[in-house]
């Protein structure tokens, strides 16, 4: 059952995003979004200042650039849940200490190691 979003809180969230992390999320990420939250989004960009030009400039930059999933979902970075661009499969440990198995990372441009 999916748990209802408050208004509210969706918009506090929008307004405390980046510009960049907007973009991400109505070009590159919007497959996984809801279309009430790209509504908002698209508002909020426009009080920006950010229009369909810079819309679709971040778009052609990014798609080249972000790493999708099997089921053509873009990947999401493991520390911001921006673009992923970069990907490194490593161990997961049990309290950092014991190697349990492997697993794929997923960073941004920002926290690429």
């Amino acid at each position: 059952m999916a748990v209802p979003v408050r208004p509210e809180a969706r918009l506090k969230r929008i307004r405390a995003m980046t510009n960049e992390e907007l973009l991400d999320r109505v070009t590159v990420l919007r497959d996984g979004m809801d279309v009430d939250a790209l509504e908002v989004i698209h508002a909020e960009l426009a009080s920006r200042g950010l229009g369909p030009d810079e819309i679709g400039a971040h778009h052609r930059e990014m798609r080249m650039k972000t790493i999708q999933h099997r089921d053509g979902l873009a990947a999401t970075c493991h520390r911001c849940d921006r673009a992923a661009v970069s990907s490194r499969v490593e161990w997961h440990r049990m309290w950092g200490l014991i190697p349990l198995f492997r697993r794929t990372r997923y960073w941004c441009e920002e926290h690429t190691p």
